[in-house]
């Protein structure tokens, strides 16, 4: 028997080779050269490896149901408004402003041990087997850190520069997974009812009263965004950045370093800006955040989970993401070769069984 581990080992090594190759930054972002360690890499993205894998279940987009595998089925709330693939359209985006090349980091450059990968190094090649999957564009940015500011705010500033090139950008954290990753995205623009006049998409936090703004109102969390390019996207992207300056949003300096930084400057701030209003789309967290052992929150992460606390429970999950495909694709080799594989034991061919 073929243990999990090597299974997932297999499939996990030949999508970090490809990664080293995709990894770049956009526009006149500050970034760090991703590739310059890496140069000896073979130049194969790997691209029909994981696609031959997932080909046989990737769901219609313009299906008007979908059944998970635990037989919950979902429907959509309107006839689908997306019913063609957007491919290079789409980019699923991770920032860090971190080296990454740590023991068992992305970046490090040594062979991966799954054992000892840490969660974000799983959690973002589990992004780049969706990009790959769905034939989205995918980029890691590494960026600078923003001067005074918390790391986490780099998001922002990447989403604005890369919103100028793709008509959706997903970014997701690292401690972030796509639940299914056979669904397309552009069935999930259609189950959340993502329209023209959508700015960004975020989930809801667990109702908690770490969780709430001033005005005790639930906050989004930016561990998942979607956001849509238009002018008006480009000003809440510059205005979101900006907070921290005060000049738009009195007092939001004090989410500067202060948690939840960003989010809480979002949170207290932009969604309550009358300009942006009928832009902001509200996810709600069983689907778009959280994991199944935080049942208690009501945040389970049906479509989209984020491990914020329990995040050493993030690697097992992507493993089974993977898994849950590559062995009846296995399954299916084995059966297409019965004849040469499988012997009953009165079968002559028995005496022969090397030929």
């Amino acid at each position: 028997m073929v243990p999990r581990p090597f299974v997932f080992l297999l499939t996990v090594t030949a999508l970090l080779c490809s990664l080293f190759y995709f990894s770049v930054g956009l526009g006149n972002f500050s970034v760090r050269n991703t590739l310059q360690e890496y140069s000896a890499l073979p130049v194969d993205n790997g691209f029909p490896f994981i696609q031959d894998l997932y080909r046989p279940y990737i769901h219609p987009i313009d299906a008007l149901e979908f059944d998970d595998q635990n037989g919950k089925t979902y429907s959509l709330p309107q006839m689908p408004r997306f019913t063609k693939p957007l491919r290079e359209k789409i980019l699923i985006l991770d920032v860090d402003t971190r080296p990454l090349d740590g023991p068992g980091e992305l970046l490090n450059g040594t062979r991966l041990n799954t054992t000892s990968a840490h969660h974000n190094t799983i959690g973002r090649l589990s992004h780049y087997i969706y990009a790959t999957i769905h034939g989205y564009d995918y980029k890691l940015i590494q960026a600078s850190s923003p001067k005074g500011l918390h790391g986490t705010w780099s998001k922002v500033t990447a989403m604005k520069e890369a919103l100028k090139y793709y008509e959706f950008v997903i970014f997701l954290d690292g401690d972030a997974m796509i639940r299914h990753p056979h669904l397309p995205m552009e069935w999930l623009f259609n189950y959340w009812d993502i329209t023209p006049d959508t700015l960004v998409a975020m989930a809801l936090d667990p109702d908690e009263p770490q969780n709430r703004d001033a005005k005790g109102k639930t906050l989004l969390n930016t561990g998942f965004i979607i956001g849509q390019r238009d002018p008006r996207t480009q000003e809440l992207f510059e205005a979101w950045e900006s907070c921290p300056t005060d000049m738009r949003y009195p007092d939001c300096s004090k989410w500067s370093q202060q948690w939840s930084h960003e989010q809480a400057a979002f949170g207290n701030h932009l969604r309550y800006d009358n300009a942006l209003q009928g832009g902001i789309k509200t996810l709600s967290c069983a689907e778009a955040n959280g994991y199944p052992e935080m049942a208690k929150t009501n945040c389970t992460g049906e479509f989209i989970r984020h491990y914020w606390i329990f995040k050493d429970l993030l690697p097992a999950a992507v493993e089974s993401s993977i898994t849950q495909y590559f062995l009846p694709r296995v399954q299916g080799l084995f059966h297409q070769n019965f004849a040469s594989v499988v012997l009953n034991i009165s079968d002559s061919a028995v005496s022969s069984i090397k030929e």
